[in-house]
């Protein structure tokens, strides 16, 4: 048994087939024709080279090298993709809040005003306010004053006991007596 090429014309040109010997000492192809296709032992030795000139051909293409890719790499790829689309959720989150255009402003200020300004923006300023919110502190109203008004940023411009004029200063202010109490 052979196994070569078959270029019959009638059904299946230029199919891979196996060529089955025949009686007369031609090659015969076994798929059905309307008519017997023979081929000659001659013209088999040009079917012989195509694989070859396939071959040399293939040779030529530049390959492509697959290289493993290290552990390390693989790990900073995986850190990348969460951690941008973590920043994609929380730049979502926080794009209704009322004081993100405010802290913009923060950056080039010195430390002591910058802290103040920030904790003052979010709300998360260790104020009675907001102790009274986390649970800190039984009320949120000024123990510092006899006002009765809820310790937040607001209330720091009417305390009368802060004597600093900043409201930077009145933060500070306002903390360390608190603590003192």
């Amino acid at each position: 048994m052979f196994i070569g090429f078959s270029t019959c014309s009638c059904t299946h040109p230029g199919q891979f087939n196996i060529i089955l010997p025949s009686t007369t000492g031609s090659y015969k192809c076994p798929l059905p024709h309307p008519k017997p296709v023979w081929i000659s032992p001659v013209s088999l030795r040009a079917y012989r080279q195509i694989p070859d000139v396939l071959a040399k051909k293939g040779a030529n293409i530049p390959q492509t090298y697959i290289r493993e890719t290290p552990y390390h790499s693989i790990t900073l790829h995986f850190k990348h993709a969460f951690r941008s689309v973590y920043r994609h959720e929380l730049e979502t989150r926080i794009s209704h809040k009322p004081w993100t255009q405010e802290i913009s402003k923060v950056t080039d200020w010195p430390r002591r005003r910058a802290v103040a300004e920030f904790r003052l923006c979010v709300r998360h300023d260790c104020l009675g306010a907001h102790l009274h919110r986390i649970g800190i502190h039984p009320d949120p109203y000024c123990t510092l004053c006899s006002f009765n008004e809820p310790m937040d940023r607001n209330h720091l411009g009417q305390c009368t006991a802060l004597n600093n004029k900043t409201e930077c200063e009145q933060y500070w202010e306002a903390r360390t007596k608190m603590m003192e109490n």
